[in-house]
């Protein structure tokens, strides 16, 4: 319930687990790279990676309503540049998606980011889905797994492009005077 497992690839030795069913609690964090056998279910947090990485499962995989999945972005490399898992069997969404883009990481509009892949079918939906930055925005596709960035606004370059239509409007009233 309050433990943390993670997973590290070295070199070509990945890290796998069994095929026994995989429980994450509640408090508990699955962490890093590496392949799961059997079904797994997780009630606490996933992050996959050390930073970026990919985690395989070749079974059902479930968030639970208390699940938060933390997916780091910092760029379009899947597995290496952004969080993804991929997924043999069935999946089950459930909980929070949580997505932190990274600094330094010019997000731009229509980016898109492969999270879950490979699944079977699906059920469920994420309780909610949290950007760490209150300028991006984008749309989850349950059934690919599947997130893409809708607007990606830049605060100077609104500010720059409202102060210029306000000069357009000054001017234009005192051309008309």
């Amino acid at each position: 319930t309050g433990g943390t497992l993670v997973l590290t690839d070295v070199g070509s030795t990945a890290s796998v687990l069994g095929t026994g069913t995989l429980h994450v609690g509640a408090g508990g964090t699955l962490a890093g790279t590496g392949l799961v056998r059997g079904n797994a279910t997780v009630e606490g947090l996933l992050t996959p990676g050390t930073s970026a990485g990919l985690l395989r499962f070749e079974q059902d995989f479930t968030f639970t309503n208390t699940a938060a999945a933390h997916m780091e972005i910092g760029g379009l490399a899947r597995g290496t540049a952004y969080d993804a898992l991929d997924i043999d069997g069935f999946l089950t969404y459930d909980g929070v998606l949580e997505l932190v883009f990274l600094e330094g990481y010019d997000a731009a509009v229509n980016d898109s980011f492969l999270l879950f892949g490979g699944f079977g079918g699906f059920t469920g939906l994420f309780d909610a889905i949290v950007i760490n930055n209150p300028g991006i925005f984008g749309t989850f596709d349950y059934a690919t797994g599947i997130f893409t960035l809708t607007a990606v606004p830049e605060p100077a370059s609104a500010t720059l492009l409202a102060a210029a239509a306000l000069a357009c409007l000054a001017r234009r009233r005192s051309t008309a005077q």
